[in-house]
């Protein structure tokens, strides 16, 4: 039996649980800002304490806020210069789909335009007068009016206007992760017993070195998937090859469903180019496939190979468990869930360790998870 003491105690446990699920459900995008924040002042973190050890006179070191702040502006330097070494090879894109000849492409289009309509006809979808561009053209016009297009601006300012807040907030986080190693794991510690502060401190170890190894997975699967697109579509002859291939490796990151986004983008893309090129005629049908084989190929490869060899190894997950977390997270939250899952898990699965080892259930689950 329990006595009160510990009646009390679990209640009180029960209670402190139940508030924080309801505040991190009510305020998830501050949960998101904090924990987008603790990743990249991770990543800055090595670059902060560098510069904290410089001496900038004979009896002075660089301070804490210079070092966060020089390392939050050489990060973002860094993400601009990616962005610039890329943007004018899609503005040349952009250049090359503009100067389609759409005359050229209707004339190419008339005929099997004129097979499908004397098919719609003979199956009275539509009237023995009517022509199947007016009728497109008639739905199009009902779809897309002025109030859509109003709605359509409004709601991309108002992103636009939170893109900015969240990127601001982010960042202001960051600056004290940054400044103040510990801030971070001083936050987590107000959520739990000072009795178990100490392997509180070495699960957040554990869960940063794990998150660390996975942003380091990520970044060499984009890579890995960038070369094998890039090389693939050079080889196959597509032009601006090097911003289709970057899209396509970008989109892979979400599971699943961005190759699938990745590679009809790719098709639409590399058809449009070839139009804009003045080239009208069967190839562009061989041309579309191409480009899905290429994609294709490097999803199997990336399947298959780079991330049960990233994943696996440097999380210590097995890929059948990866695909169900995956699935499941999918399930519930979309997309987002899909791109969290892994993290999230890894997460759960360290604390897990670190807490409740003692169950069989438990140790089994993590057995496999070598802590360094």
């Amino acid at each position: 039996m329990l006595d009160n003491k510990k009646v009390v105690k679990y209640v009180g446990i029960a209670i402190s649980l139940a508030i924080l699920a309801l505040l991190v459900f009510k305020f998830t995008f501050v949960v998101w800002y904090v924990l987008i924040a603790a990743v990249i002042s991770s990543v800055g973190s090595p670059i902060a304490s560098f510069l904290r050890k410089r001496k900038i006179s004979k009896t002075k070191y660089v301070s804490p806020v210079l070092a966060a702040i020089i390392t939050l502006v050489l990060m973002m330097v860094a993400l601009i210069l990616i962005i610039m070494l890329f943007v004018p090879l899609f503005v040349r894109q952009v250049d090359i789909i503009s100067s389609i000849n759409t005359q050229n492409i209707m004339a190419y289009l008339d005929e099997p335009i004129n097979k499908v309509t004397d098919v719609l006809r003979r199956l009275k979808f539509i009237g023995t007068d009517d022509d199947l561009l007016k009728v497109i053209g008639n739905h199009l016009t009902s779809i897309i009016n002025a109030s859509s297009v109003t709605s359509f601006i409004s709601n991309a300012i108002s992103s636009l206007g939170g893109f900015f807040v969240s990127t601001f907030s982010i960042i202001f986080i960051a600056f004290f992760f940054l400044k103040e190693d510990d801030l971070f794991i001083k936050i987590v510690l107000l959520f739990v017993s000072e009795e178990n502060h100490e392997r509180m401190i070495t699960a957040v170890g554990h869960v940063e070195k794990f998150l660390s190894k996975y942003i380091i997975g990520l970044l060499l699967e984009i890579l890995g998937m960038f070369v094998l697109e890039s090389i693939g579509l050079s080889i196959v002859g597509v032009n601006g090859a090097l911003p289709l291939a970057l899209m396509g490796a970008c989109l892979n990151v979400i599971p699943y469903v961005g190759p699938l986004i990745g590679t009809i983008l790719a098709v639409i893309i590399g058809i449009a180019s070839k139009l804009g090129a003045g080239i009208v005629d069967n190839s562009l049908i061989i041309h579309g496939i191409l480009i899905a084989a290429v994609f294709i190929v490097s999803n199997w490869v990336d399947n298959f190979f780079l991330q049960p060899t990233i994943y696996s190894r440097s999380l210590q997950i097995h890929p059948l468990e990866i695909f169900l977390v995956i699935l499941v997270a999918g399930s519930f939250a979309g997309i987002l869930g899909m791109l969290i899952a892994i993290p999230a898990y890894t997460i759960i699965k360290v604390i897990a360790k670190e807490f409740f080892s003692q169950y069989e259930i438990i140790d089994e689950w993590t057995r496999n998870m070598k802590i360094e």
